[in-house]
């Protein structure tokens, strides 16, 4: 399926260290156990062993735990061209498209309103209805509102 990014990458991407790789999981794997301890499960010792064998690999032999951080890394870039495109389209339904909505029910617009402009959409001739009304109201206010409300009822499909 197209998409407007391109996840073709022309530069390199940073990658952590196999150093700071190991010590991050060392730390990580040194957290479960001490909460493993805490509740008292059994088997706590084995995740200390883990974080043990971690941290002892990133400081004295780095290159066994290469392999493991380009893993993570293709994983986390992975995740993140499925995670963003997904959270923006989240962000985009909950507050841009409510808050055209609802300047949509209130009559304003946002886009531009000249002459030139071909405007298509509904929501672009609603500002241009309500300049129009607005002139038309320092003329005849009564058929300014008579004309509004002739607007709205359209807008809400009466």
């Amino acid at each position: 399926m197209p998409t407007h990014e391109s996840y073709d990458r022309k530069h390199a991407v940073a990658t952590s260290s196999d150093r700071s790789f190991g010590l991050a999981f060392a730390a990580l794997f040194a957290v479960i156990a001490s909460f493993r301890i805490w509740h008292g499960h059994a088997h706590a010792v084995w995740w200390l062993g883990v974080a043990g064998l971690f941290s002892l690999l990133a400081f004295c032999k780095t290159a066994p735990l290469a392999p493991l951080n380009r893993v993570w890394e293709r994983d986390g870039q992975l995740l993140q061209s499925i995670v963003n495109p997904v959270l923006m389209g989240l962000i985009s339904l909950a507050a841009i498209v409510p808050t055209g909505g609802v300047d949509a029910m209130r009559g304003s617009c946002l886009g531009p309103v000249d002459g030139n402009t071909a405007i298509t959409s509904r929501l672009g001739q609603c500002g241009a209805r309500f300049t129009q009304l607005a002139a038309a109201e320092l003329i005849d206010p009564a058929a300014a509102d008579l004309a509004a409300g002739r607007y709205l009822a359209g807008l809400r499909g009466a």
